[in-house]
């Protein structure tokens, strides 16, 4: 276990902590969970987690299809003519 590995270890455990702390008034009933999840979300910012959004999945032409009107237009722009 390297020091990262426990770092990271205490942080899993304050986040856990923290989102026990909250649920319960919210498992009675006098929280709505989008105000709950909202404000999980702002003190896990505020521990300094940074959410990545998620890459768009690679859309592959099929194989032998022509180049696309925007892909056509983009290289004639590099080679400076005009685009058609």
């Amino acid at each position: 276990m390297s020091a990262r590995d426990a770092d990271l270890q205490r942080a899993m455990d304050r986040a856990a902590a923290e989102l026990a702390r909250r649920l319960d008034p919210w498992a009675a009933g006098m929280q709505d969970p989008a105000a709950f999840a909202a404000a999980y979300l702002e003190w896990c910012a505020e521990q300094g987690l940074r959410l990545i959004p998620r890459p768009a999945p690679i859309q592959h032409a099929t194989p032998g299809a022509p180049p696309s009107v925007e892909w056509r237009r983009a290289a004639a722009e590099i080679r400076g003519e005009d685009a058609p």
